[in-house]
């Protein structure tokens, strides 16, 4: 059997313009990178659990752009 390893890519970084939600009454507002980065942790997690080989492809915080990504 081949070795798979499953590319797990969390998009944009802190740095990136807007990919923010409105603030809610509480005041509080969600970040699409921040998001993001929570749900890749938990994948990977999870994967780990399974003994199931991953790449993180953006593990900084920084946007990196998509041309950059696909290189990696």
């Amino acid at each position: 059997m081949r070795d798979i390893v499953i590319l797990l890519d969390n998009g944009h970084g802190h740095n990136t313009e807007g990919k923010r939600s409105p603030k809610w009454a509480d005041g509080v507002q969600l970040f699409e990178w921040k998001n993001n980065r929570r749900i890749v942790s938990a994948i990977a997690n999870e994967l780990d659990k399974l003994g199931i080989k991953y790449r993180i492809l953006v593990p900084e915080d920084l946007d990196v752009s998509l041309s950059e990504r696909a290189a990696r």
